[in-house]
């Protein structure tokens, strides 16, 4: 009997349908969400008077506001929360409904279900992921943003006019990286790009320690993505010409630095972009690999594409929807419920940098 095919999409419409009905039985309007969102901050209901500390009970939290029974002011029940401001608090439960349960939805599919603008929805998530990065701790990884230049297919503020959405990186790396040589970086982004190698076998790390010693260590303590050339490393690292050349020669053996024209050297695609210690970081490169293409995974099946300005936010959303140890029920809006606002200025100010936080449970 032949095995009956499930379509992916209509496999994923099924699991959004799903999740929606939930959400609804628990959310069915205005009223129970934003009711839901008061009760997160205020337990019992009960909101303490900033001017008179006097215990006022909320009866009608819908509201978002009541008067203290003491000094009749007028209280914002959420003022200074991350919600304060938030019109619709269904379209934000939902988001967060979504996310916590690891059903992966774009903006535009939650904009239909909540009856608002795929822009609002968009912001919302920008917005959650700025709560979720501040959660992302030591466990990280830094991966260089031009890894991921082939999700950058949509423009932002940050794209210079008349060029492509990629070009953003080039322009970011000229802004704020060790040199403004936008073809020099043209060459860097390819580079990054380029399929994995693989893994070294444990007879070549065993050679590879053999061969790498303090020396070797050293002159990559000295490398980056800017070239250097032979002549500045000579006066920096005060060893003769032969030696020198022999330390070069075993790096380059195992792809931990890349020769370039006119005799310059940059860090190989085997080499971690903090001080390299030993061969061995070449798992820590194959676990960035991983992350890289489940993050392209992502944006394909979920987004089309996105701008280079807004990447980190992303790769947060990803952490959040897949690492369902650290994010499960109720963990996202217990972390917005203990955060500050986060404003539209804030948003538009937002520029992912250069090096791109990954938590380390992205590559498992």
């Amino acid at each position: 009997m032949a095995k009956k095919v499930v379509d992916p999409k209509l496999q994923r419409k099924k699991k959004i349908a799903d999740c929606w009905e939930k959400f609804l039985k628990k959310h069915p309007d205005e009223k129970t969400c934003s009711i839901f969102a008061v009760k997160m901050h205020f337990k019992d209901l009960v909101v303490s008077c900033p001017q008179c500390g006097f215990a006022n009970k909320c009866t009608e939290p819908e509201n978002r506001s009541l008067k203290c029974a003491k000094c009749k002011k007028k209280i914002w029940i959420l003022s200074g929360t991350f919600f304060r401001k938030v019109r619709r608090f269904q379209p934000w439960m939902a988001a967060i409904w979504f996310i916590e349960r690891g059903v992966e939805i774009t903006a535009a599919e939650l904009a239909r279900l909540v009856s608002v603008a795929t822009s609002t929805v968009l912001a919302i998530f920008k917005k959650l992921s700025v709560v979720v990065e501040s959660q992302m701790g030591k466990e990280i990884d830094l991966i260089a943003s031009a890894k991921f230049v082939k999700s950058f297919m949509r423009r932002s503020r940050e794209t210079p006019a008349g060029k492509h959405p990629r070009e953003e990186e080039t322009a970011a790396f000229s802004q704020r990286g060790n040199k403004s040589d936008s073809a020099l970086h043209a060459q860097q982004i390819h580079r990054a790009n380029r399929a994995p190698r693989p893994a070294l076998t444990q007879e070549e790390l065993d050679l590879a320690n053999k061969l790498i010693g303090e020396t070797e260590k050293y002159i990559l303590s000295l490398l980056s993505l800017t070239p250097i050339r032979f002549d500045e490393l000579h006066l920096q690292t005060e060893l003769s010409i032969e030696n020198l050349s022999a330390a070069l020669m075993n790096l380059e053996l195992f792809e931990l630095l890349e020769r370039l024209p006119g005799d310059q050297f940059i860090l190989g695609v085997r080499a971690d972009l903090s001080l390299t210690q030993s061969p061995q970081v070449q798992a820590s490169n194959s676990q960035k690999d991983k992350v890289v293409s489940r993050f392209l995974d992502f944006v394909r099946s979920n987004h089309g594409g996105l701008s280079r300005k807004y990447l980190q936010c992303y790769v947060s959303l990803l952490w959040a929807f897949t690492d369902k140890v650290r994010w499960k029920k109720g963990s996202l809006i217990k972390a917005c419920v203990a955060f500050r606002e986060v404003t539209d200025d804030e948003l538009i100010a937002y520029v992912t940098p250069l090096k791109v936080a990954t938590p380390i449970a992205l590559a498992a």
